[in-house]
């Protein structure tokens, strides 16, 4: 092999490394929706910094509006959630000025920042208290199919024993 073979040789398994690795990261295109996409509008980044800053308010160090929290939630919607996530995440959000209406008779942004926390409460309190159902559901199937295995537990060692009964006699 001389050198001009060697240099195009290189040339090209370079070639389809840079070839390659485009077609590779062109499958890494974001699959979100239009409605994720409206959370990238200054006023809804505005909302949920507001929001996160009645979870996070600033103490003697930055607040989560401070922090961008508002802009870094719909980067973390449209990357990292599902379609079904992202579709519960946008109604949830979808609903919280009713929430702020219903509590305080205002929408979110129209409210003091203690009000603001008030809404944030109402709406802890309300996810806790679907967690709870949910764990407790959640329980009671276990605790059904618990007895669905002891059973089938049961009929397999009871097989087992009487292989093995059979066998040694």
């Amino acid at each position: 092999m001389n050198r001009r073979e060697a240099l195009q040789r290189v040339a090209l398994i370079l070639g389809g490394t840079v070839i390659g690795a485009n077609l590779f990261l062109e499958g890494c295109t974001r699959s979100a929706t239009k409605d994720v996409q409206a959370l990238f509008e200054a006023k809804t980044t505005d909302l949920l910094g507001d929001l996160a800053e009645a979870i996070l308010p600033a103490t003697a160090t930055p607040g989560a509006k401070e922090a961008g929290v508002g802009s870094f939630i719909p980067v973390m919607v449209r990357d990292c959630y599902t379609e079904k996530q992202q579709k519960a995440f946008l109604t949830g959000f979808g609903s919280l000025d009713d929430k702020a209406k219903k509590v305080k008779g205002k929408p979110f942004l129209e409210l003091s920042a203690e009000d603001r926390t008030a809404v944030a409460a109402a709406l802890d309190k309300e996810a806790n208290e679907f967690n709870k159902k949910q764990a407790e559901d959640q329980k009671d199937i276990l605790e059904k199919n618990k007895e669905k295995q002891n059973q089938l537990y049961n009929y397999v060692e009871n097989i087992v024993n009487q292989c093995g009964g059979s066998f040694s006699t």
